[in-house]
């Protein structure tokens, strides 16, 4: 055989083998850029999920905080309301208690109280209330003790297990609990 001809054939064959090497590593290289897009789309998804789920949980906290936030400034208004009502309140009491009416409202806190108690009943009151419970036909021990910084009376059975709470205060606290609470309910 020539010279020629083996080195022919060597160049054929080499190009042949570089052809096959290079087929080889251009399909290496195609799986391997395959695989590695699949990676990226899979660290993608998981990365946009990830993502996702921190904006909604910001978001939730976000909600949470101010609707908090709201509520603390709506009971602080309510809050205030209730000052002024309480302040209110008790300017038109300190004037209802120097009525005639003031001495009514006692004497029948002292008749329903007595009606549902019985005989032997025992009322407290105020010192400076005293005279206008006392001027009453209900047959029931009257006591005279610092029982309400405001007025009214309280009632108790004659062994003294029982106690209807007349007083101002009491009255106002009901009331103010009932106020309240149809504030509260607007709220919500």
């Amino acid at each position: 055989m020539p010279l020629n001809e083996i080195l022919q054939r060597i160049e054929e064959e080499t190009r042949k083998e570089e052809e096959n090497i290079i087929r080889e590593a251009r399909s290496k290289a195609d799986a391997i850029l395959n695989e590695a897009t699949k990676k990226s789309e899979i660290i993608f998804d998981q990365f946009n999920r990830k993502a996702k789920e921190d904006v909604e949980n910001i978001r939730r906290e976000k909600i949470s905080s101010l609707t908090l936030e709201g509520r603390n400034l709506v009971e602080k208004e309510i809050e205030k309301i209730e000052r002024k009502y309480e302040d209110r309140l008790r300017t038109e009491i300190e004037e209802f208690k120097k009525t005639e009416e003031y001495k009514k409202f006692l004497i029948r806190a002292v008749e329903s109280s007595w009606k549902k108690l019985g005989p032997g009943s025992v009322v407290y009151v105020n010192p400076q209330d005293a005279d206008k419970v006392k001027g009453s036909n209900i047959p029931v021990t009257v006591i005279t003790k610092d029982i309400d910084p405001i007025g009214g009376v309280i009632v108790t059975s004659g062994d003294g297990k029982i106690f209807i709470d007349s007083t101002l205060s009491e009255i106002m606290k009901e009331r103010r609990e009932k106020i309240l609470k149809i504030a509260r309910s607007y709220i919500r």
